[in-house]
């Protein structure tokens, strides 16, 4: 009896020496954990630009534009927006958007501005103040505490300081970025893939604005390199920006119209300056 139990003993032993090796008689290892997996990074959205933004008392919006050079011009263009310049602007505000209907009626309703009444279509109160004439349009902004942007100020609050062909860059517009080549205007507060590099809406198309300049063709050739004003005299002022009804091209932000100061064309409104 004691001999077959040695025996087992003997066999137990060889058995739990058997468990100890692997297939190739060498002792076995557990295996390693596994290294845990990376995470996928979670994408960030691309950084949103700042502006800077001024609520005025009355509660609407200006940005304001910092002084400093810009390049204005276009020297593949009309010979009107030649040559390129480099001019240096002092700081000033204007309006974020372009005077909307309801805006204009306070105005109206305060006897300060003359009665406009757009047609269907046009009448929204949160659509551009439709079909001003010069006139119309400085009333609006004297009244307002404000004034006519020159047309310096409008082109670099208009296209920043790179000589960017549209406010959001030199891609051709889209119906995303600018109100054009339709049949009528949209909100002031459309098209924020478009805005400018200070954050001003609509400075592309949806409606023509007034400045303050008298218009004379060659006056980007002649003209001060510090902030221009204009002409001192002339027969037409200014009219910049595109609208509703214009060919991309018409709405780059060097592009330069002029009409008599006293005709209120339907595509035309304003925002003002400060």
């Amino acid at each position: 009896m004691k001999k077959i139990k040695n025996v087992l003993f003997a066999l137990l032993i060889i058995l739990l020496g058997c468990q100890c090796r692997d297939a190739g008689g060498q002792p076995a290892t557990q295996a390693a954990p596994a290294p845990p997996q990376p995470q996928a990074a979670t994408p960030q959205p691309p950084p949103q630009p700042t502006y800077n933004v001024v609520k005025m008392a009355d509660g609407h919006e200006m940005v304001k534009v910092p002084a400093g050079e810009f390049k204005r011009g276009n020297d593949t263009g009309e010979p009107d927006e030649k040559p390129v310049k480099t001019i240096t602007l002092s700081e000033f505000l204007i309006d974020r958007y372009e005077v909307s209907n309801a805006n204009y009626e306070l105005c109206v309703a305060a006897k300060k501005c003359k009665r406009i009444t757009p047609k269907d279509g046009f009448d929204a109160p949160d659509q551009p103040a439709y079909g001003l004439s010069w006139d119309m349009a400085r009333a609006y902004c004297a009244w307002a505490g404000e004034r006519l942007p020159t047309e310096a100020e409008w082109e670099k609050a208009a296209r920043g300081t790179d000589g960017r062909r549209y406010p959001w860059g030199n891609d051709p517009p889209t119906p995303d970025y600018a109100t054009f080549g339709i049949t009528t205007t949209t909100p002031v507060t459309s098209n924020p893939k478009g805005v400018s590099p200070y954050g001003a809406f609509n400075m592309a198309g949806n409606i023509s604005e007034w400045v303050q300049d008298w218009y004379q063709k060659d006056y980007f050739a002649s003209s001060p390199q510090t902030n221009p004003r204009g002409p001192k005299s002339g027969e037409y002022r200014v009219i910049r920006g595109g609208n509703y009804m214009n060919s991309l091209d018409h709405v780059r932000a060097d592009y330069r119209v002029w009409e008599r100061p006293d005709y209120a064309m339907p595509g035309y409104g304003v925002r003002c300056a400060k």
